[in-house]
């Protein structure tokens, strides 16, 4: 995810926020507001609706780009 966010692929069109566990309360309310086990990826709508949620380390690059598209409704 840094990956990405770092080369400013989408930076015109999609917002990265990533939420390091070192900031446990920012943390701890995105894995209760996200029913999180421990972590993950989550894609939300221009609403700030949930599009979709990935858990955990099950995902890479690729899943990151799928999830990306499907936000953009590509």
């Amino acid at each position: 995810m840094r990956a990405l966010e770092m080369t400013n692929l989408y930076s015109d069109k999609i917002k990265f926020t990533v939420v390091p566990n070192s900031d446990k309360a920012a943390f701890d309310d995105g894995v209760k507001t996200y029913a999180f086990e421990t972590h993950g990826l989550v894609g939300l709508g221009t609403d700030g609706k949930q599009v979709t949620k990935i858990e955990g380390h099950s995902f890479g690059k690729d899943e990151i780009i799928a999830t990306i598209q499907t936000l953009l409704g590509v």
